[in-house]
């Protein structure tokens, strides 16, 4: 299941449509609850660039994650 959701964080991610849309925040959720809560902060927001930086950095530290797991 793992390595799914692996595959599907990153074919999620290189879809610049999704991508800037917030949604792929619910991917990279790792416990109950937090995919939502992704949606939920992403409808809030009013600044989008600022979301966006936020969940790149998110997205990057996710990728460095995962490559350390892999090691």
């Amino acid at each position: 299941m793992g390595e799914e959701k692996k595959d599907r964080k990153m074919n999620f991610l290189d879809d610049p449509v999704e991508s800037k849309s917030g949604m792929y925040l619910s991917l990279l959720a790792d416990e109950p609850g937090e995919g939502e809560a992704a949606m939920v902060l992403n409808s809030l927001v009013d600044e989008r660039g600022k979301l966006n930086e936020e969940a790149s950095d998110l997205i990057k530290a996710a990728a460095k994650r995962d490559l350390a797991e892999d090691d």
